[in-house]
């Protein structure tokens, strides 16, 4: 282990005692990965893409049209050579 464990685990911890976790409950990582098995066993993964990307109504189309600018930059580099 370095130095800097003790600091390193306290600072992990920090971050989820400030958004209201149990730091204590977060050392016992045998518990969260058996959890995290049995949530892959339920298919967790599936489920969240279908309903964040492939159910999800949002939308969001983008058009990028070169402006005169850029365009005639373009037609100069081109006559040039």
């Amino acid at each position: 282990m370095s130095t800097n464990f003790g600091l390193s685990l306290v600072s992990a911890l920090t971050h989820i005692w400030i958004h209201g976790g149990n730091p204590i409950s977060a050392l016992s990582l045998n518990e969260l990965i058996e959890k995290l098995k049995s949530d892959l066993n339920v298919k967790i993964f599936e489920k969240k893409i279908k309903q964040y990307l492939l159910d999800n109504p949002h939308k969001l189309a983008i058009l990028m049209t070169p402006g005169m600018r850029s365009f005639n930059s373009k037609a100069r580099n081109v006559n040039l050579t």
